[in-house]
Parts: C-alpha cells; sequence; structure tokens
C-alpha cells in the first residue's frame, strides 16, 4: 500500500516538472536558443552543493512553478554551477571558471541576464519569486 501511495504521488507530481523551462549548462548553446527565439538569457552561478543562499533561492523562487511559467514564456535559462563535491566534467567546470570570470562573479548565488545578442542587460538582486520576476521583466522591457 505505501509504495502504490509513493508511486502515486510521483504521478501526481510529475506533470509540472514535465513542463518545466529547462536548465542548460552549455553557454553556446543557451545563446543559440536565445537568438533563434529572440529572449534574453537568465544566467544563475551557483554552489549547488554548499551555497546556502543559492538553496533558498531555488526553494524560494527558481524551484516554483509561476517561475518556471514564466520562464518557459520568456527567457532562456543557463545554469553555470561550481559544486564543491558533485563530480562534473571538466569541459563543463572550465566554461563555468571561464564565464566566472568574464562577468565578473565573485560571489553565489548570482543572477545575470543577457539579451538575445549576449550582451550584458543586468545583474538581477531579487531573491524572492515575486520580486525576481518584477526585475527581470523591468530589465527586459528597458531593453526592447
Amino acid at each position: 500500500m505505501k509504495f502504490l501511495f509513493c508511486l502515486l504521488t510521483l504521478a501526481i507530481s510529475l506533470p509540472s516538472f514535465a513542463n518545466a523551462a529547462p536548465w542548460h549548462t552549455d553557454y553556446k548553446r543557451a545563446l543559440a536558443q536565445a537568438k533563434a527565439e529572440q529572449k534574453p538569457v537568465l544566467m544563475y552561478f551557483t554552489g549547488s552543493d554548499f551555497c546556502g543562499y543559492c538553496k533558498q533561492l531555488d526553494r524560494q523562487a527558481l524551484d516554483q512553478k509561476p517561475f518556471h511559467d514564466y520562464a518557459d514564456r520568456n527567457l532562456v535559462l543557463l545554469k553555470l554551477d561550481f559544486p564543491a563535491r558533485k563530480p562534473q566534467s571538466r569541459w563543463e567546470r572550465e566554461q563555468n571558471e571561464t564565464l566566472r570570470m568574464r562577468y565578473r562573479v565573485s560571489g553565489f548565488p548570482t543572477l545575470i541576464l543577457l539579451n538575445p545578442r549576449g550582451s550584458v542587460a543586468g545583474e538581477v538582486n531579487a531573491r524572492s519569486l515575486r520580486p525576481l520576476l518584477h526585475e527581470i521583466e523591468r530589465m527586459t522591457k528597458n531593453r526592447r
């Protein structure tokens, strides 16, 4: 009975994640998609397995359905992770470090919005859902 309950719970929760906007890890592919779809790129620099503020941002904003709904329609998402313990390919580590230096990221979490051409629109400083969406919307409207 427990197994059936767990299976049912999982089945109910899957549709909400199935429609979630994907987080890319490849900068060049994210930019190509942004250019093709004329959407800005939200770059998320995170230390996913050690950064408490990153985990809080995930819970309070980035993992929320309203954020995924908005992102699916309006953004290309790029996650640049700097884990302390999780395995990561050498290619991804080097790409992320190069981008961290290029965009002068000194701490986590850092959210940077790029326009569809790849130029910086600004740094998003909000840490909860509504202010985050409001700030992204304000930045994208100012750049159109």
